[in-house]
């Protein structure tokens, strides 16, 4: 188990506070008071069903692990124990005929294509996760956490795509510090983190790095230190701080909706829901 640096450890308790009454101030703001979210077996969405569940009831949540052929049984495995463990509505939706059908059609597929493949996957638990919703009147959780978000570790309008991100503002690390908090299993807290999307897959062979320190390059570079600053601290070289932070900037449409285009004419959204103000 790596301990993380001071600054990056949080107060497990006042945090899991914090993100509860969020959850349950956002959902008491809406017309649904239920939710639903993919359950993968890994800590993100584990942590997530678990501040849910304390949220709003576990009867109201549902966690559906989405499995496809490249799934291991154990993944399954662990979001049925997580699903029990919390008291949440469980099912099992095998996606594997529908990306088949879709790689059938699709005259331009190529297998070897790991990427393009996995966010088709990505996409399809995406809208099997809102056909759920938009048929139970409930809303979609997010498992995505900041570390992810801030790399674009995430599919474009696949598990980004939700109504709320409830694990938003807590770094991978903070993550398992807070899942340890609140007894996710650890065999669940300890494995390694992937998105799952084709087999033997794992975030940090694919990033180079591990999570610790990431998160600590992360962290430094949101307070305004310099390359060199971040270097030192995380014992990386500045050509590494820049390949992640890179990734930061290389990322950021992924974490906009589209882009409003136009000519003569501008489209401001007011906040606050209020809706749309048209300027010729």
């Amino acid at each position: 188990m790596s301990s993380s640096p001071k600054y990056l450890t949080i107060d497990v308790e006042k945090v899991k506070k914090k993100i509860v009454h969020s959850i349950k101030e956002y959902v008491k703001g809406t017309a649904y008071p239920r939710v639903v979210l993919g359950l993968s077996g890994g800590v993100d969405s584990s942590l997530a069903a678990a501040l849910c569940s304390e949220a709003l009831g576990g009867e109201n949540v549902l966690g559906l692990s989405l499995p496809d052929k490249a799934t291991p049984k154990v993944d399954i495995l662990l979001a049925e124990r997580v699903a029990k463990q919390f008291n949440l509505e469980f099912s099992i939706v095998d996606i594997t005929p529908i990306t088949s059908r879709v790689f059938e059609v699709l005259s331009i597929y190529n297998p070897s294509d790991l990427v393009s493949a996995g966010n088709v996957a990505a996409r399809t638990r995406m809208m099997v996760l809102y056909y759920y919703a938009n048929r139970q009147g409930r809303l979609v959780v997010g498992t995505g956490d900041r570390s992810e978000l801030l790399i674009g570790y995430f599919t474009k309008y696949g598990d980004a795509g939700a109504d709320f991100l409830p694990l938003s503002s807590l770094y991978k690390t903070q993550v398992r510090q807070l899942a340890r908090h609140v007894d996710i299993p650890a065999e669940i807290v300890e494995r390694k983190s992937t998105p799952g999307l084709w087999e033997g897959q794992t975030a940090e062979s694919e990033l180079g790095l591990s999570y610790e320190v990431v998160d600590l390059v992360l962290y430094k570079a949101e307070r305004g230190f310099s390359t060199l600053e971040i270097s030192q601290s995380a014992r990386i070289s500045p050509k590494m701080v820049k390949t992640i932070l890179s990734r930061v900037q290389a990322t950021e449409h992924k974490r906009k909706g589209p882009a409003f285009l136009g000519y003569q004419r501008e489209i401001e959204v007011l906040s606050g829901g209020m809706g749309l103000h048209l300027k010729s």
